[in-house]
């Protein structure tokens, strides 16, 4: 079996086998390929909620019965519970739904 004697000679054999022609991607690439739809479809998500937000479609959110909210004269403290199950609740689904 051969074997690079010389750096050089190791060098031209590294660059020889990680060049790749083209339409051919590494393995890197590859992976920035398959995360790419994903970044799309998170930024899309964050857009619908920002729009739903600024439309008011989310008022409900912090007022459902279960949520806290303590207020004297110069504290406020909201610990916003049930808000926070429905939260964890559409998470859960939604990720179950993508794992299939």
């Amino acid at each position: 079996m051969w074997a690079p004697k010389s750096d050089v000679q190791w060098a031209r054999l590294t660059m020889a086998q990680s060049t790749y022609g083209p339409g051919q991607l590494s393995q890197e690439g590859e992976m920035f390929r398959d995360i790419g739809p994903l970044l799309v479809a998170i930024g899309l998500s964050l857009v619908a909620v920002g729009i739903l937000c600024w439309g008011g479609g989310l008022s409900w959110f912090g007022r459902l019965p279960g949520d806290i909210r303590l207020q004297s004269d110069n504290v406020r403290v909201h610990i916003p519970i049930t808000s926070m199950l429905v939260v964890s609740i559409v998470a859960s689904i939604v990720l179950s739904l993508l794992r299939r």
